[in-house]
Protein backbone atom coordinates (compact mmCIF):
# COMPACT_ATOMS: atom_id res chain seq x y z
CA UNK A 1 0.00 0.00 0.00
CA UNK A 2 2.78 2.40 0.95
CA UNK A 3 4.69 1.57 -2.22
CA UNK A 4 1.59 2.28 -4.32
CA UNK A 5 1.13 5.67 -2.65
CA UNK A 6 4.81 6.43 -3.21
CA UNK A 7 4.46 5.65 -6.92
CA UNK A 8 1.41 7.94 -7.15
CA UNK A 9 3.08 10.84 -5.30
CA UNK A 10 4.20 12.56 -8.55
CA UNK A 11 0.57 12.38 -9.76
CA UNK A 12 -0.63 14.17 -6.63
CA UNK A 13 1.94 16.91 -7.18
CA UNK A 14 0.84 17.25 -10.81
CA UNK A 15 -2.81 17.61 -9.73
CA UNK A 16 -1.73 20.21 -7.17
CA UNK A 17 0.16 22.05 -9.92
CA UNK A 18 -2.98 22.03 -12.07
CA UNK A 19 -5.08 23.61 -9.33
CA UNK A 20 -2.42 26.25 -8.66
CA UNK A 21 -2.28 27.20 -12.34
CA UNK A 22 -6.06 27.57 -12.44
CA UNK A 23 -6.33 29.71 -9.31
CA UNK A 24 -3.43 31.93 -10.33
CA UNK A 25 -5.16 32.78 -13.61
CA UNK A 26 -7.92 35.30 -12.90
CA UNK A 27 -9.29 35.02 -16.46
CA UNK A 28 -9.62 31.27 -16.07
CA UNK A 29 -11.40 31.68 -12.74
CA UNK A 30 -13.95 33.99 -14.32
CA UNK A 31 -14.55 31.49 -17.11
CA UNK A 32 -14.99 28.63 -14.65
CA UNK A 33 -17.08 30.22 -11.91
CA UNK A 34 -18.77 33.37 -13.20
CA UNK A 35 -19.50 32.82 -16.90
CA UNK A 36 -21.44 29.53 -16.46
CA UNK A 37 -23.67 31.04 -13.75
CA UNK A 38 -24.43 34.05 -15.94
CA UNK A 39 -25.13 31.75 -18.89
CA UNK A 40 -27.47 29.61 -16.79
CA UNK A 41 -29.44 32.63 -15.59
CA UNK A 42 -29.68 34.31 -19.00
CA UNK A 43 -30.33 31.19 -21.06
CA UNK A 44 -32.95 29.91 -18.65
CA UNK A 45 -34.96 33.10 -19.10
CA UNK A 46 -34.24 33.46 -22.83
CA UNK A 47 -34.76 29.84 -23.90
CA UNK A 48 -38.47 29.70 -23.14
CA UNK A 49 -41.37 28.34 -25.15
CA UNK A 50 -44.04 30.02 -23.02
CA UNK A 51 -46.52 31.90 -25.18
CA UNK A 52 -46.95 35.47 -23.95
CA UNK A 53 -47.69 38.91 -25.35
CA UNK A 54 -49.13 37.70 -28.65
CA UNK A 55 -50.46 40.78 -30.41
CA UNK A 56 -54.04 40.04 -31.41
CA UNK A 57 -56.24 42.18 -33.62
CA UNK A 58 -60.00 41.64 -33.32
CA UNK A 59 -62.52 43.02 -35.81
CA UNK A 60 -66.09 42.77 -34.49
CA UNK A 61 -68.52 43.64 -37.26
CA UNK A 62 -71.51 42.08 -35.49
CA UNK A 63 -71.54 44.55 -32.57
CA UNK A 64 -73.79 42.36 -30.42
CA UNK A 65 -73.56 41.33 -26.78
CA UNK A 66 -72.41 37.84 -27.70
CA UNK A 67 -69.79 38.97 -30.21
CA UNK A 68 -68.42 41.47 -27.67
CA UNK A 69 -68.19 38.71 -25.07
CA UNK A 70 -66.22 36.55 -27.50
CA UNK A 71 -63.82 39.37 -28.42
CA UNK A 72 -63.27 40.36 -24.77
CA UNK A 73 -62.61 36.77 -23.71
CA UNK A 74 -59.35 36.72 -25.72
CA UNK A 75 -57.77 39.27 -23.41
CA UNK A 76 -58.66 37.78 -20.03
CA UNK A 77 -55.23 36.14 -19.75
CA UNK A 78 -51.55 37.04 -20.17
CA UNK A 79 -51.25 35.39 -23.58
CA UNK A 80 -52.85 37.94 -25.90
CA UNK A 81 -52.26 41.68 -26.03
CA UNK A 82 -54.98 43.79 -27.63
CA UNK A 83 -53.85 45.72 -30.68
CA UNK A 84 -55.38 48.92 -32.01
CA UNK A 85 -58.88 48.20 -33.35
CA UNK A 86 -58.92 47.90 -37.15
CA UNK A 87 -61.37 49.94 -39.20
CA UNK A 88 -62.38 47.11 -41.52
CA UNK A 89 -61.31 43.72 -42.87
CA UNK A 90 -58.78 45.27 -45.27
CA UNK A 91 -57.21 47.24 -42.43
CA UNK A 92 -56.99 44.05 -40.35
CA UNK A 93 -55.22 42.27 -43.19
CA UNK A 94 -52.84 45.20 -43.65
CA UNK A 95 -51.95 45.19 -39.93
CA UNK A 96 -51.00 41.51 -40.20
CA UNK A 97 -48.96 42.17 -43.36
CA UNK A 98 -47.07 45.06 -41.73
CA UNK A 99 -46.21 42.92 -38.71
CA UNK A 100 -48.22 45.04 -36.28
CA UNK A 101 -50.13 41.99 -35.05
CA UNK A 102 -49.35 38.28 -34.77
CA UNK A 103 -52.92 37.01 -35.12
CA UNK A 104 -56.24 38.33 -36.38
CA UNK A 105 -59.82 37.39 -35.50
CA UNK A 106 -62.76 38.58 -37.60
CA UNK A 107 -66.32 38.22 -36.29
CA UNK A 108 -68.63 38.89 -39.27
CA UNK A 109 -72.10 40.39 -39.25
CA UNK A 110 -74.89 38.01 -38.32
CA UNK A 111 -72.73 36.03 -35.88
CA UNK A 112 -75.22 36.16 -32.99
CA UNK A 113 -78.19 35.59 -35.28
CA UNK A 114 -76.60 32.45 -36.75
CA UNK A 115 -75.68 31.18 -33.30
CA UNK A 116 -79.17 31.76 -31.92
CA UNK A 117 -80.96 30.22 -34.88
CA UNK A 118 -78.87 27.07 -34.77
CA UNK A 119 -76.96 27.85 -37.98
CA UNK A 120 -73.20 27.55 -38.26
CA UNK A 121 -71.62 30.72 -36.89
CA UNK A 122 -68.30 31.36 -38.60
CA UNK A 123 -65.32 33.23 -37.15
CA UNK A 124 -62.25 33.97 -39.27
CA UNK A 125 -58.85 33.32 -37.65
CA UNK A 126 -55.63 34.37 -39.39
CA UNK A 127 -52.19 33.67 -37.91
CA UNK A 128 -48.74 34.95 -38.87
CA UNK A 129 -47.05 31.63 -39.68
CA UNK A 130 -43.41 32.77 -39.91
CA UNK A 131 -42.67 31.09 -36.59
CA UNK A 132 -44.50 27.78 -37.03
CA UNK A 133 -44.22 26.79 -33.36
CA UNK A 134 -45.69 30.03 -31.99
CA UNK A 135 -48.27 30.13 -34.79
CA UNK A 136 -49.56 26.66 -33.98
CA UNK A 137 -49.80 27.37 -30.27
CA UNK A 138 -51.48 30.74 -30.85
CA UNK A 139 -54.07 29.07 -33.06
CA UNK A 140 -54.69 26.46 -30.39
CA UNK A 141 -55.34 29.12 -27.73
CA UNK A 142 -57.68 31.09 -30.01
CA UNK A 143 -59.64 27.96 -30.89
CA UNK A 144 -59.77 26.96 -27.23
CA UNK A 145 -61.29 30.29 -26.23
CA UNK A 146 -63.89 30.00 -28.99
CA UNK A 147 -64.73 26.43 -27.94
CA UNK A 148 -65.18 27.61 -24.36
CA UNK A 149 -67.66 30.23 -25.57
CA UNK A 150 -69.50 27.56 -27.56
CA UNK A 151 -69.80 25.39 -24.44
CA UNK A 152 -71.24 28.33 -22.53
CA UNK A 153 -73.80 28.74 -25.30
CA UNK A 154 -74.79 25.07 -24.97
CA UNK A 155 -75.30 25.54 -21.25
CA UNK A 156 -77.53 28.55 -21.86
CA UNK A 157 -79.66 26.57 -24.33
CA UNK A 158 -80.09 23.83 -21.78
CA UNK A 159 -81.30 26.28 -19.17
CA UNK A 160 -83.59 28.12 -21.57
CA UNK A 161 -84.98 25.05 -23.36
CA UNK A 162 -84.78 21.96 -21.10
CA UNK A 163 -86.46 19.88 -23.80
CA UNK A 164 -83.25 20.18 -25.86
CA UNK A 165 -81.10 18.69 -23.10
CA UNK A 166 -81.30 15.18 -24.52
CA UNK A 167 -80.32 16.44 -27.97
CA UNK A 168 -77.31 18.46 -26.87
CA UNK A 169 -75.03 15.56 -26.06
CA UNK A 170 -71.48 16.72 -25.53
CA UNK A 171 -68.12 15.07 -25.21
CA UNK A 172 -66.40 16.77 -22.29
CA UNK A 173 -62.64 16.13 -22.38
CA UNK A 174 -60.89 15.90 -19.02
CA UNK A 175 -57.26 16.92 -19.49
CA UNK A 176 -54.39 16.23 -17.11
CA UNK A 177 -50.76 17.17 -17.62
CA UNK A 178 -48.26 14.81 -16.02
CA UNK A 179 -44.76 15.84 -14.85
CA UNK A 180 -45.32 19.55 -15.56
CA UNK A 181 -48.90 20.43 -14.57
CA UNK A 182 -48.49 24.19 -15.05
CA UNK A 183 -46.77 23.75 -18.44
CA UNK A 184 -43.82 25.88 -17.30
CA UNK A 185 -41.22 25.82 -20.05
CA UNK A 186 -38.40 26.46 -17.57
CA UNK A 187 -39.05 23.06 -15.98
CA UNK A 188 -38.18 21.52 -19.35
CA UNK A 189 -35.43 23.89 -20.48
CA UNK A 190 -33.36 24.54 -17.33
CA UNK A 191 -32.31 20.88 -16.79
CA UNK A 192 -31.26 20.80 -20.45
CA UNK A 193 -29.17 23.93 -19.95
CA UNK A 194 -27.33 22.10 -17.15
CA UNK A 195 -26.26 19.48 -19.69
CA UNK A 196 -25.09 22.14 -22.13
CA UNK A 197 -23.05 24.00 -19.50
CA UNK A 198 -21.37 20.84 -18.23
CA UNK A 199 -20.46 19.95 -21.81
CA UNK A 200 -19.07 23.37 -22.69
CA UNK A 201 -17.02 23.75 -19.51
CA UNK A 202 -15.54 20.25 -19.45
CA UNK A 203 -14.70 19.94 -23.15
CA UNK A 204 -13.43 23.48 -23.64
CA UNK A 205 -11.39 23.76 -20.46
CA UNK A 206 -9.74 20.37 -20.89
CA UNK A 207 -8.90 20.98 -24.53
CA UNK A 208 -7.55 24.48 -23.93
CA UNK A 209 -5.60 23.50 -20.81
CA UNK A 210 -3.66 20.71 -22.54
CA UNK A 211 -2.95 22.89 -25.56
CA UNK A 212 -1.78 25.65 -23.23
CA UNK A 213 0.78 23.25 -21.77
CA UNK A 214 2.10 22.76 -25.31
CA UNK A 215 2.23 26.49 -26.02
CA UNK A 216 4.24 27.40 -22.91
CA UNK A 217 6.50 24.36 -23.24
CA UNK A 218 5.67 22.66 -19.93
CA UNK A 219 4.38 19.53 -21.66
CA UNK A 220 7.90 18.69 -22.85
CA UNK A 221 9.19 19.22 -19.30
CA UNK A 222 6.67 16.68 -18.00
CA UNK A 223 8.08 14.06 -20.37
CA UNK A 224 11.41 14.01 -18.52
CA UNK A 225 9.74 13.44 -15.13
CA UNK A 226 9.10 9.97 -13.62
CA UNK A 227 5.42 10.38 -14.58
CA UNK A 228 3.94 7.84 -16.97
CA UNK A 229 1.70 8.85 -19.86
CA UNK A 230 -1.39 7.76 -17.93
CA UNK A 231 -0.38 9.83 -14.90
CA UNK A 232 0.19 12.91 -17.07
CA UNK A 233 -3.29 12.53 -18.57
CA UNK A 234 -4.85 11.98 -15.14
CA UNK A 235 -3.03 14.95 -13.67
CA UNK A 236 -4.31 17.22 -16.42
CA UNK A 237 -7.94 16.03 -16.38
CA UNK A 238 -8.69 15.40 -12.69
CA UNK A 239 -8.52 19.08 -11.59
CA UNK A 240 -10.99 20.06 -14.31
CA UNK A 241 -13.25 17.10 -13.53
CA UNK A 242 -13.47 18.23 -9.89
CA UNK A 243 -14.09 21.86 -10.88
CA UNK A 244 -16.81 20.83 -13.33
CA UNK A 245 -18.58 18.91 -10.56
CA UNK A 246 -18.36 21.99 -8.32
CA UNK A 247 -19.89 24.04 -11.16
CA UNK A 248 -22.55 21.38 -11.62
CA UNK A 249 -23.41 21.62 -7.92
CA UNK A 250 -23.75 25.40 -8.12
CA UNK A 251 -25.97 25.07 -11.21
CA UNK A 252 -28.17 22.45 -9.51
CA UNK A 253 -28.62 24.72 -6.48
CA UNK A 254 -29.65 27.62 -8.77
CA UNK A 255 -32.00 25.31 -10.65
CA UNK A 256 -33.72 24.17 -7.46
CA UNK A 257 -33.88 27.36 -5.44
CA UNK A 258 -33.83 30.17 -8.01
CA UNK A 259 -35.96 28.67 -10.78
CA UNK A 260 -37.96 26.36 -8.53
CA UNK A 261 -37.54 23.31 -10.76
CA UNK A 262 -38.57 20.25 -8.70
CA UNK A 263 -36.10 17.42 -8.17
CA UNK A 264 -38.36 14.38 -7.90
CA UNK A 265 -35.63 11.77 -8.34
CA UNK A 266 -32.45 10.82 -6.53
CA UNK A 267 -29.70 13.40 -6.13
CA UNK A 268 -27.15 10.59 -6.04
CA UNK A 269 -28.38 9.22 -9.36
CA UNK A 270 -28.14 12.73 -10.81
CA UNK A 271 -24.47 13.00 -9.81
CA UNK A 272 -23.71 9.45 -10.96
CA UNK A 273 -25.10 10.24 -14.40
CA UNK A 274 -23.11 13.49 -14.56
CA UNK A 275 -19.90 11.64 -13.63
CA UNK A 276 -20.47 9.00 -16.31
CA UNK A 277 -21.09 11.72 -18.87
CA UNK A 278 -17.98 13.55 -17.70
CA UNK A 279 -15.89 10.63 -18.97
CA UNK A 280 -17.11 11.34 -22.51
CA UNK A 281 -16.79 15.12 -22.17
CA UNK A 282 -13.25 15.03 -20.80
CA UNK A 283 -12.29 12.48 -23.43
CA UNK A 284 -13.68 14.81 -26.07
CA UNK A 285 -11.65 17.71 -24.71
CA UNK A 286 -8.52 15.58 -24.65
CA UNK A 287 -9.19 14.46 -28.20
CA UNK A 288 -9.56 18.06 -29.34
CA UNK A 289 -6.18 18.88 -27.78
CA UNK A 290 -4.50 16.21 -29.94
CA UNK A 291 -5.64 17.88 -33.17
CA UNK A 292 -5.07 21.49 -32.08
CA UNK A 293 -1.82 23.41 -31.82
CA UNK A 294 -3.18 26.62 -30.29
CA UNK A 295 -5.92 27.48 -27.81
CA UNK A 296 -7.82 29.34 -30.55
CA UNK A 297 -7.84 26.22 -32.72
CA UNK A 298 -9.05 24.21 -29.75
CA UNK A 299 -11.89 26.63 -29.02
CA UNK A 300 -13.13 26.73 -32.64
CA UNK A 301 -12.95 22.95 -32.94
CA UNK A 302 -15.08 22.57 -29.81
CA UNK A 303 -17.71 25.02 -31.07
CA UNK A 304 -17.79 23.38 -34.49
CA UNK A 305 -18.92 20.05 -33.03
CA UNK A 306 -20.86 21.54 -30.14
CA UNK A 307 -23.44 23.17 -32.42
CA UNK A 308 -24.32 19.81 -33.97
CA UNK A 309 -24.46 18.09 -30.59
CA UNK A 310 -26.82 20.70 -29.14
CA UNK A 311 -29.14 20.74 -32.16
CA UNK A 312 -29.47 16.92 -32.24
CA UNK A 313 -29.71 16.40 -28.47
CA UNK A 314 -33.38 17.27 -28.04
CA UNK A 315 -32.49 20.57 -26.37
CA UNK A 316 -34.88 22.62 -28.53
CA UNK A 317 -36.81 20.05 -30.57
CA UNK A 318 -37.72 16.40 -29.95
CA UNK A 319 -35.33 14.09 -31.78
CA UNK A 320 -38.32 12.05 -32.93
CA UNK A 321 -39.39 14.97 -35.14
CA UNK A 322 -36.09 15.04 -37.02
CA UNK A 323 -35.48 13.41 -40.43
CA UNK A 324 -34.58 9.73 -40.26
CA UNK A 325 -30.90 10.28 -41.09
CA UNK A 326 -30.46 12.90 -38.36
CA UNK A 327 -32.54 10.85 -35.94
CA UNK A 328 -30.28 7.82 -36.27
CA UNK A 329 -27.14 9.95 -36.15
CA UNK A 330 -28.36 11.40 -32.85
CA UNK A 331 -27.71 8.00 -31.25
CA UNK A 332 -24.01 8.91 -31.49
CA UNK A 333 -24.61 12.11 -29.53
CA UNK A 334 -23.86 11.66 -25.79
CA UNK A 335 -25.76 14.86 -24.96
CA UNK A 336 -28.98 13.19 -26.10
CA UNK A 337 -28.71 10.50 -23.41
CA UNK A 338 -27.81 12.82 -20.54
CA UNK A 339 -30.58 15.21 -21.63
CA UNK A 340 -33.16 12.43 -21.24
CA UNK A 341 -31.64 11.24 -17.95
CA UNK A 342 -31.54 14.64 -16.22
CA UNK A 343 -35.02 15.66 -17.39
CA UNK A 344 -36.35 12.32 -16.21
CA UNK A 345 -34.70 12.61 -12.79
CA UNK A 346 -35.89 16.18 -12.25
CA UNK A 347 -39.44 15.97 -13.59
CA UNK A 348 -40.46 12.30 -13.48
CA UNK A 349 -38.52 11.02 -10.49
CA UNK A 350 -36.77 8.47 -12.71
CA UNK A 351 -35.05 5.61 -10.91
CA UNK A 352 -31.87 3.73 -11.79
CA UNK A 353 -33.80 1.13 -13.80
CA UNK A 354 -35.53 3.93 -15.71
CA UNK A 355 -32.31 5.66 -16.76
CA UNK A 356 -30.29 2.48 -17.35
CA UNK A 357 -31.22 2.26 -21.08
CA UNK A 358 -29.70 5.74 -21.50
CA UNK A 359 -26.86 5.22 -19.03
CA UNK A 360 -25.43 2.10 -20.68
CA UNK A 361 -24.82 3.73 -24.10
CA UNK A 362 -23.30 6.69 -22.25
CA UNK A 363 -20.88 4.39 -20.40
CA UNK A 364 -19.85 2.60 -23.60
CA UNK A 365 -19.49 5.85 -25.48
CA UNK A 366 -17.45 7.40 -22.67
CA UNK A 367 -15.06 4.46 -22.51
CA UNK A 368 -14.60 4.48 -26.28
CA UNK A 369 -14.05 8.24 -26.59
CA UNK A 370 -11.72 8.50 -23.58
CA UNK A 371 -9.70 5.44 -24.63
CA UNK A 372 -9.24 6.77 -28.15
CA UNK A 373 -8.30 10.20 -26.78
CA UNK A 374 -5.71 8.64 -24.44
CA UNK A 375 -4.30 6.60 -27.33
CA UNK A 376 -3.97 9.69 -29.49
CA UNK A 377 -2.47 11.71 -26.66
CA UNK A 378 0.12 9.04 -25.80
CA UNK A 379 1.01 8.76 -29.47
CA UNK A 380 1.72 12.49 -29.56
CA UNK A 381 3.77 12.23 -26.38
CA UNK A 382 5.85 9.52 -27.98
Amino acid sequence: MNSFLMRQAPLFYLIQKGFRQIFRNSDMLRIIFIVPVIQLLILSYAATTDLKNVRLGVLDEDHTARSRRVSESFFQNNIFVEADPPANALDLEAMLFRGEIDAAVWIPRGFEQDLTSGETAAISITIDGQNSNSAGRSLGYVQGIIRAELLRRFEELRDQQPELADKLHQIQPVTRYFYNPELESRFYMVPAILVMLVTIISVMLTGMAVVREKEIGTLEQLLVTPLSGGQIIAGMTIPYALLVMVEFTIAVVITLFWFGVPLLGSLGLLYLSALVYLLTALGGGLLVSTVSNTQQQSMFTVFFFLIFFIMTSGFFFPVENMPDVIYYLSYLNPMRYLMSIIRGIFLKGATFSDVLPHLLPLILMGMAVFSFAVFRFRKRLA
